[in-house]
Formats: C-alpha cells, sequence, structure tokens
C-alpha cells in the first residue's frame, strides 16, 4: 500500500496548525539538522577532492535557489513541511498564512544549516546560524506546543538495497508497459543496486552517496555492461578511466542518474531514505538537441547513393561494398531512398508491408501508418505521400509484385533484437556501412537516423507550413485518429508538400532500376 505520509496533509480530523506554532516546529527542524551535520563522518575529511568539491558545488546551487524562490512558489521546502506537519500531526491549508510562514521559515532554516555545512567541508566547524531565528539555543515552549521531531535515523523503515528495488519495480509494473521499457528499468535498478550493495540499507544513505555514483557512471565506458564480470566492478571499470578514454554519451548518463532520481524519491516517499535526493544531473550540459544528429550534405548523399549497393555490387551482404554485377533491391538499397523522400523512421520503413501500400480515390500513392505497429508514438500514426523519385526509381511496382502476401514484411531478411525489433540491428549495420566514407569530425553525428533531419531540411527550405511539415514528420498533436486508417484524404492534402522536397542530387543511375523484375 502506498504511503499516505507524503502528500500535503487535509485530513479534516487533524487540528489546524497555529500560527504561533511555525516557529518552534522550525526551529526543531533546526537543531536536528545540526545534530545530524555533528554526527556526519563525511564532513571531517573521509572525501577524496573530487567529490568534496561537487558537493560544495551542489550546496552553493541549494542555496542559491532558496534565496531565489518566492514564497508562493513549490519548491524544495515543500518535501520538508510535508514531513513537519506529518510528525506534528497538523494540518493547514497549502496557501494559508501558517503555510506559508512554514515555507518561509523552512527556507531560511535550510540555507543556515546549508552554509554551516558548506563551512565545515571547508575545515571551518565555528560557524553558526547568523540568522536570529535559527541558534543551538534551547527552544522556548510554546503556549500550543506540536510533537516534537524524532531523529530521521528512528523513523525511517530499514530496508536493504535488494529488497527495495524488488518493491520498486512490483509497483512500477503495476502499469502495462512495454517489454522493452520494462526491461530497461530492470537493468537499471540492477546496476543501481549492484553499484550500492544489495545488502546497504538505505537509511544508511548520505548525499555524498549519491554523488559518488554520478562520478563514477560518468566514467564508465560504453557498453560498460559487457565488460562486468565477478572480479570487474563498476568501479574498477570508473577506476580505470583516462581522459581520452570514450565515456557514457550524456544522454546515457542522464537516463541512470534519473532512473536513481525515481527510485530515492520513492524511497523517501516510503520513508526508507533520510531525504529525497533527485536532483542529480551529469556535470556537463546537455547537448543540443538540433545538433545531436545532423543531416547529410549534399556531397555525402551523393557517395552514398553511388556505392556499389546502387550501381552494381557483389552481393547485399559482405560483399554489398565491393563492385559487382548485382543490383540487389531489399533493405539496404530502399531504406535509405524511402527514409530520404518520406521521412519515415527505420522502425518504421522495416516493418512496412504491401499492404501498407495504398492508393487514394484521388490517385495518391500513400504509406499508411497503422495503430497496429510498434511506432514511437500515437503521433505517428499517419499517412505519407510516395515521393515521385521512388516512383521513378520502381518502389510501388517492386511492392505491386508481393502483393501475393500482404502481410508479409517487405524486408524479413533483417534481424530482430532482444525486443523483437528491427531497426536496432538495421541503425547498427547502417553505422558500419559509413566507415568506408572519409567523413571526418561529423562521423560521430551521422547515423541512418540523419536521413529524417536530412528530410526536414528538406521541407524547411521548400517553406512548408508547420503544421503540413508535423503531419509529415509524425509530430502533428490532437491527431484525426479516426481518419488514420488509410482512406487517404490526408496523402491528398500532402501530396505537393512532399513533391516539393528536392536535393542536389543525381538519381538517374537509379531509374534505371525501375526495369527490374526483382
Amino acid at each position: 500500500m502506498a504511503n499516505p505520509r507524503r502528500r500535503w496533509p487535509d485530513d479534516p480530523a487533524w487540528p489546524l496548525l497555529k500560527q504561533e506554532d511555525v516557529l518552534g516546529m522550525v526551529q526543531g527542524y533546526f537543531q536536528l539538522g545540526l545534530i545530524q551535520l555533528d554526527a556526519n563522518e563525511l564532513l571531517k575529511g573521509s572525501l577524496t577532492p573530487e567529490v568534496e568539491q561537487q558537493i560544495k558545488q551542489d550546496i552553493d546551487s541549494q542555496i542559491a535557489d532558496l534565496k531565489a524562490t518566492d514564497d508562493d512558489f513549490e519548491d524544495g521546502t515543500v518535501g520538508t513541511a510535508i514531513g513537519l506537519l506529518h510528525q506534528a500531526g497538523v494540518r493547514t491549508p497549502y496557501m494559508s498564512e501558517p503555510a506559508k510562514l512554514l515555507r518561509a521559515y523552512l527556507r531560511r532554516a535550510m540555507v543556515q544549516l546549508l552554509t554551516i555545512e558548506r563551512a565545515r567541508l571547508d575545515g571551518d566547524f565555528s560557524v553558526a546560524s547568523t540568522d536570529p531565528r535559527f541558534s543551538i539555543q534551547p527552544i522556548v515552549a510554546s503556549a500550543h506546543p506540536v510533537a516534537q521531531i524524532e531523529p530521521s535515523s528512528a523513523r525511517l523503515v530499514r530496508i536493504t538495497f535488494k529488497d527495495a528495488s524488488e518493491r520498486y519495480l512490483k509497483e512500477l509494473f503495476q502499469a502495462e508497459r512495454k517489454e522493452k521499457t520494462e526491461g530497461r528499468y530492470r537493468a537499471e535498478m540492477r546496476h543501481i543496486t549492484s553499484y550500492f550493495g544489495e545488502q546497504t540499507v538505505l537509511a544508511d544513505l548520505k548525499r555524498a552517496d549519491l554523488i559518488a555514483f554520478r562520478d563514477t557512471f560518468s566514467k564508465l565506458p560504453p557498453n560498460f555492461s559487457k565488460r562486468l564480470t565477478d572480479e570487474v566492478s563498476l568501479r574498477d571499470l570508473a577506476a580505470a578511466h583516462t581522459e581520452d578514454a570514450p565515456a557514457l554519451k550524456w544522454e546515457t548518463l542522464d537516463k541512470y542518474l534519473s532512473a536513481l532520481n525515481r527510485f530515492i524519491r520513492w524511497a523517501y516517499k516510503e520513508e526508507y531514505t533520510e531525504r529525497p535526493w533527485d536532483d542529480l544531473k551529469p556535470l556537463t550540459s546537455k547537448p543540443d538537441g538540433s545538433m545531436a544528429k545532423l543531416p547529410f550534405k549534399d556531397d555525402e548523399l551523393r557517395r552514398i547513393f553511388n556505392r556499389p549497393i546502387y550501381t552494381g555490387c557483389k552481393d547485399d551482404q559482405n560483399g554489398f561494398a565491393k563492385p559487382g554485377p548485382n543490383i540487389v533491391r531489399r533493405s539496404r538499397y530502399w531504406a535509405p531512398l524511402i527514409a530520404l523522400f518520406m521521412g519515415l523512421r527505420a522502425g518504421e520503413i522495416l516493418q512496412l508491408t504491401p499492404a501498407h501500400f495504398r492508393v487514394s480515390n484521388m490517385g495518391t500513392p500513400f504509406v499508411v501508418l497503422t495503430p497496429d505497429m510498434r511506432l514511437k508514438n500515437d503521433n505517428a500514426q499517419r499517412e505519407i505521400p510516395v515521393h515521385p523519385n521512388l516512383i521513378a526509381i520502381g518502389l510501388l511496382a517492386w511492392v505491386e509484385r508481393r502483393r501475393d502476401r500482404p502481410t508479409d514484411k517487405l524486408f524479413p531478411e533483417v534481424g530482430l533484437d532482444t525486443y523483437e525489433a528491427e531497426s536496432p540491428i538495421f541503425s547498427k549495420r547502417f553505422r558500419s556501412d559509413l566507415k568506408h566514407f572519409e567523413l571526418g569530425e561529423r562521423r560521430k553525428k551521422l547515423t541512418f537516423h540523419s536521413f529524417r533531419h536530412t528530410f526536414k531540411s528538406a521541407l524547411d527550405r521548400a517553406a512548408v507550413p508547420e503544421q503540413e511539415k508535423d503531419e509529415l514528420c509524425g509530430w502533428a498533436r490532437g491527431k484525426k485518429i479516426g481518419r488514420r486508417y488509410g482512406s487517404g484524404l490526408e496523402a491528398d492534402v500532402l501530396k505537393p508538400h512532399l513533391e516539393a522536397v528536392e536535393f542536389d542530387l543525381d538519381l538517374s543511375h537509379l531509374f534505371l532500376h525501375s526495369r527490374l523484375n526483382d
């Protein structure tokens, strides 16, 4: 059962918090915080310089956030305020004057505690509160006393990482999730539990432990899970890291930190941890999303579509890059062309069957992406007209020759990964294909998905309106799902916009392939 003690208390059976009791409540919180600082061994010289510096930066950031926050803003004081109200067994409306005063006093107390903690990290244990409301003097009893705050270590449920992670995942999977998503969550929690140790008790965690997790994972190599053995741990891999060695991408590191944030936030609600340390982020800035993957340049497109796979190769397996007499039109041939001229994702292309190719009542050939497909989201359900260049190359005729098996995949040669998806294996193969080019620094930002970025750039050059652009790319909001079953209505509207997609690219050698009977 979910713990009800971490929501703003509104039980009408509880007495209302009196404004004159607020200060004493927060002073008790402040004094308990000092006691916990005195007991914190990590502030007595046992931290590495790197971890110590990062803790200082985090403290400075928290102080700045607390000082900059307006009284009515739901900031970091809210969770603590909820805990204090539950401990005292009192309630107050969130926007009441006592509630505002409680959050204001908490903000001041938290600033003082963080300032003292910051000084102790510098070795100065003489710093005390500079706020007259908060000192180490005994608290004057209120005329309306509230329950005293017991040390958090006594209040917390002591549970190991192993047991907590099992409960967390069980609760998480009560809601139906895709198998791939569930597998990712399990893998994330497996690595998190492995790092901290299965028998580690969550109640003993401190913020420094989570920061150390961030630092360790920021030094892990790509595909680190494949290097783990009974003898080689996560810490071992991080310790072997050198400055010039590759490390996890920003997005991957952020994924693990977000997973830990979610878990710790849940653990705090269950009263397994002292505080909700759920603000871990990579130390470096997030890469500009628009530059995460680059579109292909015209000269790169020319080189791609003049490879042996398009001019004549040995075969489309190991011999796809070797000149030969064969034009083999399967996934390696068609997928880049469809992605370039229609903007489809790899996963969408590789699920296509003859039944997905249709013609509207107005004669517009189009592809319909239907709800039964494994699509990125509901917005991906759409109709895309077939580009004239693809028709000229012979795509529709090639599909027509497979109409006797309307529900069979057009590209069955592409294998499935663990989650029965085609795109990971195909995209990895395409990245390998790009090694045959000399792409320099651009190489790491060019993938199969770059065709989609190239398509988007062509839409921009053609000044296609945003609504139609969103429809073609599968980004549209508020879709008319009832019409998403291949009627061709949208395809007819989008046809002139798609036909405006052009590239400085000579594909005349591909037009000759329309005569093939493969």
